[in-house]
């Protein structure tokens, strides 16, 4: 019996022994956002390599998907596209619709590419001298960038997605804030709607701003095709948080740039276009910073465009 007991205790050890061993894990890997694919793409209006993200939320509709493009893709693409397939799941609860989530970055291992995003994202300028950047030294490439969107990314896309060509969006946050509002002053027609989050307005002196009056005369014209704009910011981007060391040098350079008074004086002015044709809305989010503020930015602007879509017949149809 003695024998048998020891047997069968030998028995049970090895295989504990072995279901330990089974239950171990494997090699790390990279982890992937199921459903999403990436390629890269070549501009020949800015010459560099892009990394372009796609991830087809629901099932395409008769004009094709809407499509939302996401700058800073390498940092932002995984959070629009996970919380757009969130939702879609939840359809008749989130009032979500299909979309086509396209994260636009560079082919490198940054979250946030500085060197190329401040050339890509900035305004074309008389001159760089005082842009208020202290980091980054080639600026002004925004032109190149937009035709690279317009001409050559949508031209690829349409060839491996059926498309809404009416229905092109786009996020974009602090400098890709910035390019959204390029984007709207000088291209307007370019994108259906434009959520600009926390956009940097102070850059280069305000450069942007120079484009707005010639914007305000072209939209008092009996603008055609009606255009959203969701600006958004975080409290604490014109002041400093409680919690944060509170250095008078640095509350008073967020005081100079003031980010919220430059996004309500915008909605201010936009709204006031005598037949603009634009809808305008501005959300300063509580207790958020700049890098924070991004986040719920991004939630809130995807329940806005699957509203706005749902009240177009030539989007959700």
């Amino acid at each position: 019996m003695k024998p048998l007991l020891f047997a069968l205790s030998c028995t049970m050890l090895m295989n504990m022994a072995d279901a330990h061993q089974s239950v171990s894990g494997g090699e790390l890997k990279p982890a992937v956002l199921l459903g999403a694919k990436e390629y890269q793409l070549h501009s020949n209006f800015t010459n560099k390599d892009y990394r372009i993200q796609v991830l087809p939320v629901g099932n395409v509709k008769e004009l094709g998907y809407s499509v939302l493009y996401v700058l800073d893709g390498d940092a932002l693409f995984p959070a629009a596209a996970g919380m757009a397939k969130n939702m879609m799941a939840r359809a008749e609860e989130t009032n979500a619709v299909p979309f086509l989530i396209v994260g636009i970055g560079y082919p490198n291992t940054l979250l946030l590419n500085p060197k190329e995003r401040s050339q890509d994202y900035t305004p074309p300028s008389e001159n760089y001298e005082n842009t208020g950047d202290k980091v980054n030294r080639q600026f002004g490439g925004a032109e190149h960038f937009y035709r690279f969107i317009q001409e050559e990314l949508f031209t690829d896309l349409a060839q491996r997605f059926h498309i809404n060509k009416s229905q092109q969006n786009i996020f974009g946050h602090s400098y890709g804030g910035l390019f959204g509002l390029y984007s709207l002053l000088n291209h307007p027609e370019g994108f259906r709607n434009y959520l600009i989050a926390s956009p940097s307005v102070w850059w280069n002196q305000q450069r942007i701003l120079q484009d707005l009056p010639s914007f305000i005369q072209q939209r008092s014209k009996q603008a055609e095709q009606h255009i959203g704009v969701r600006f958004s910011v975080g409290e604490y981007e014109q002041k400093l948080a409680p919690y944060m060391k509170q250095d008078a040098q640095r509350q008073k350079l967020l005081e100079q740039r003031g980010m919220i008074s430059q996004v309500m004086n915008l909605e201010e002015k936009l709204n006031a276009i005598p037949n603009g044709n634009l809808s305008v809305t501005a959300k300063v989010y509580p207790e958020e910073t700049h890098m924070t503020s991004v986040m719920p930015a991004m939630l809130d602007g995807l329940k806005w465009l699957f509203a706005r879509c749902k009240a177009q017949t030539k989007c959700e149809h």
